[in-house]
């Protein structure tokens, strides 16, 4: 048993191990894919699909996307003015919505991050 000091309630309860990993992962679930109890870093590309992918339905702000990507403001706001600079992006009056080259490089970066037993 594993005495553990709780980050919500303050006060130190008795759990098991595998009670307390349950517990991690249930709280870090929504950020990103795991290797054991390691979460696995994203790269750029992972970022940049799910950025057009955001803004392929409807006009995102800013803010919206960074939360979306569990992004900060700054690192948001840079693969941003990156889409566009490579006319993957261009803004609109509400937000930022996709072209057809960002559409178009969307849908081949999804196609290269499937298993090759789901084709």
């Amino acid at each position: 048993m594993l005495q553990v000091k709780s980050i919500y309630r303050w006060k130190v309860s008795r759990v098991s191990k595998d009670t307390w990993a349950r517990v991690n992962l249930q709280k870090f679930r929504h950020t990103a894919f795991y290797i054991g109890m390691r979460m696995a870093r994203r790269d750029k590309l992972d970022i940049i699909c799910d950025l057009l992918s955001l803004c392929k339905n409807k006009e995102m702000r800013k803010t919206r996307i960074a939360y979306a990507l569990n992004l900060n403001f700054q690192k948001a706001s840079e693969y941003l003015d990156w889409s566009i600079s490579h006319d993957l992006v261009h803004e609109e009056k509400n937000g930022y919505k996709t072209t057809p080259a960002g559409d178009a490089l969307q849908a081949n970066l999804e196609e290269l991050g499937q298993d090759p037993a789901e084709k």
